[in-house]
């Protein structure tokens, strides 16, 4: 990232990529001075390491109501389905061959992705795993390699290319044999890889990757990592005092709409630990968060651990530095969500659960609402055995949605507006990437 703009690589501000920043619904009390409200949404962290999670799923959502009537019951959608899918398409070049790396991630959206790719360009997406990437030394080659994949058979039947289609067919990548094995070479790839998958490949593959992939590098490594959060927390006062980024009244949106996060190696997780243990009833309204993970995976609530579990985690993140083999963790204040009356299954009837919502962002621009995911745990996560929602709103508010009104879409443009600078606070603060 030192050499940002030299070597083919593009600017980070322009290949952010998709986010997809999760909220929780937060139950407030009257604070003096402000508007009594009852609820206010508390982002908790962003995912961008899978670029298509939950976007295909809304954007179908989305598309289903709005087939099954709902404006008929005075009912609009909370974001344009169209623009879902143009969104991504807007991540990689239509015209030239495209690429899915998976791994052992299933995935529901890439694969609706790459339905639509077929639909809406003409242009099947081929689907290759790790194992198959091949690199082809060449003197023609601008970086010194081509980034290869094995060739293999597939239905001769041409992709559909219907009314929707929006470009002709584009090239199929081309074949050719190098020791023995048909190859075709990667032009530009979309990844579907966990971190461990991606610390698995030789440093010349990932860089290889690293050059012709999305969403990009920097957005899967630091965005997605949850000391994000902390450092944009950490960091507020002297955007707006010192680097001019952030006016004062964009700090406090930021200040007031992320969740408390507590990174490694901070002066505020040291006053953090002391006052744990002087308080040792305070771990009760926090949690853990495992830095890299997904899905809800690896969090530990203070209220369900033991103090010598807590302060041994917590003993732990004194450091900033990231010990292999050592799970590293952020600090995080529990929001108090309030239940909802959801009716998820007919047999189990009417269930009071938690929701957690997300929205969708590509490149920068508020794409709206994504689906909500609802459970019977603290945890909900389809993967644990919830469920999702889609949300639709009031035609009353139809004047507001037409504008682009709402505190969700403050967020997303006040956290982008951080911009560069933040990239490059990021590159120093997080250069132990494991």
């Amino acid at each position: 990232m030192e050499n940002e703009g030299r070597d083919g690589i593009r600017p980070y501000k322009q290949c952010l990529g998709s986010w997809r920043p999760d909220f929780l619904v937060e139950e407030t009390s009257h604070a003096a001075g402000r508007e009594s409200i009852a609820e206010r949404f508390a982002i908790c962290e962003i995912n961008a390491r899978f670029s298509f999670n939950g976007f295909c799923m809304s954007e179908a959502g989305q598309q289903g109501l709005a087939d099954m009537g709902a404006t008929q019951k005075h009912l609009l959608n909370v974001l344009e389905p169209g623009q879902v899918i143009e969104g991504l398409l807007s991540l990689f070049d239509t015209s030239r061959p495209l690429h899915l790396l998976k791994g052992e991630e299933y995935g529901v959206d890439i694969h609706l992705f790459a339905h639509e790719v077929e639909r809406r360009v003409g242009m099947r997406p081929r689907f290759i795993t790790p194992d198959e990437l091949r690199l082809v030394p060449s003197q023609d080659a601008r970086f010194g390699y081509k980034l290869c994949a094995i060739a293999r058979d597939e239905d001769s039947q041409p992709p559909s290319s219907g009314r929707d289609s929006i470009v002709g067919k584009p090239r199929r990548a081309a074949r050719f044999v190098h020791n023995a094995e048909v190859l075709e070479e990667v032009h530009q790839v979309a990844l579907e890889l966990h971190q461990r998958e991606l610390r698995a490949l030789s440093p010349e593959m990932l860089r290889q990757i690293a050059l012709r992939c999305f969403n990009d590098m920097r957005t899967i490594l630091l965005v997605h990592d949850k000391r994000m959060l902390g450092i944009v927390l950490q960091e507020l006062d002297d955007l707006v005092a010192r680097h001019g980024v952030l006016t004062e009244e964009q700090a406090l949106v930021l200040r007031d709409g992320i969740a408390q996060t507590i990174i490694p190696g901070s002066p505020a997780m040291e006053a953090f630990i002391r006052q744990c243990e002087s308080e040792p009833g305070l771990k009760d309204g926090y949690l853990l968060k495992p830095i890299r993970s997904g899905k809800g995976a690896g969090i530990i609530f203070g209220d369900e651990a033991s103090l010598e579990e807590w302060k041994d985690k917590l003993e732990a993140l004194r450091q900033p530095a990231l010990t292999p083999g050592q799970t590293s963790y952020i600090v995080q204040r529990q929001v108090k969500q309030p239940t909802y009356g959801v009716l998820l299954r007919e047999q189990d009837g009417l269930q009071h659960n938690r929701l957690i919502g997300t929205y969708l962002s590509v490149n920068g621009k508020f794409l709206g609402l994504g689906v909500w995911r609802s459970g019977p745990e603290r945890i909900c996560a389809v993967s644990h055995g919830g469920a999702f929602l889609f949300s639709v709103m009031s035609s009353r508010h139809q004047v507001a949605a037409a504008r682009g009104g709402g505190s969700v879409s403050r967020y997303v443009q006040r956290l982008h507006s951080i911009g560069s600078w933040m990239k490059r606070r990021l590159t120093l603060r997080l250069k132990n990437v494991d």
